[in-house]
């Protein structure tokens, strides 16, 4: 996959004309998620560098990669605090063990799924900075490119019930896609319930951008419970 591409950004709608080399096995591919002709939302699932060998040479080597590979699945599942309990395990472990060869070394190989899980787990400012790093200090990426990753990253991964009613309508225009692309029925009811929220919070202050874009978050949600019961029906 070509990721050398810049992010473009057109007015206020961030189109991720460019995926954060995370097409492939969180969130399966990329295409179209959105009904209304925006690009699809990144999947968010590929480590952008390999995080090791498997096949570790010893007994706590093979502990420190199991860790790690613990934390990869609970990230793909959005548990972020699971993810990041699992990797200061597997960074304890490795630090106490003469099995690894570069503790330190080992550590930065992880830094996207670090980032990532941060985000994940509601640390989204300080998530999307660490991502930002980490393509910067260990990727060699421009600095705006990276910065449009990192930003990117938070609006595809930070939870949908905190911040700004603002910010939350935004993010949950951005994974409504996802979820239904995804048929993510117990993502999608969360996300109907954080735009319920959102939008009370807002009242009347809702502006005719952040009312386009809870329009367009519930009608993709609401079809993804309705297929979900269909099928459900069908069985």
């Amino acid at each position: 996959m070509n990721c050398s591409r810049p992010l473009r950004i057109h007015g206020n709608a961030v189109r991720a004309v460019m995926v954060l080399c995370m097409c492939s096995p969180l969130l399966s591919g990329c295409g179209d998620s959105r009904q209304s002709g925006q690009s699809a939302a990144p999947d968010l699932t590929e480590v952008p560098t390999p995080i090791g060998d498997n096949a570790a040479a010893s007994p706590t080597a093979a502990q420190v990669q199991k860790l790690r590979d613990r934390a990869e699945t609970l990230r793909r599942r959005r548990d972020g605090q699971g993810c990041l309990t699992a990797l200061e395990r597997a960074d304890s472990l490795a630090r106490s063990s003469t099995a690894v060869a570069d503790p330190a070394a080992d550590h930065v190989s992880m830094g996207w799924t670090r980032a990532a899980c941060q985000i994940l787990a509601g640390q989204c400012d300080e998530g999307g900075r660490a991502m930002m790093h980490y393509y910067t200090a260990n990727a060699g990426m421009p600095r705006e490119q990276a910065e449009a990753r990192g930003r990117e990253a938070v609006l595809l991964m930070c939870p949908t019930h905190i911040g700004p009613w603002s910010e939350r309508l935004h993010r949950i225009d951005f994974q409504s896609g996802e979820a239904w692309k995804r048929k993510a029925v117990l993502w999608c009811k969360t996300q109907l319930a954080d735009l319920d929220e959102a939008e009370a919070e807002a009242g009347r202050n809702l502006d005719q951008q952040s009312r386009g874009r809870a329009r367009r978050s519930r009608r993709l949600l609401r079809q993804c419970v309705a297929a979900a019961a269909d099928n459900a029906g069908g069985r």
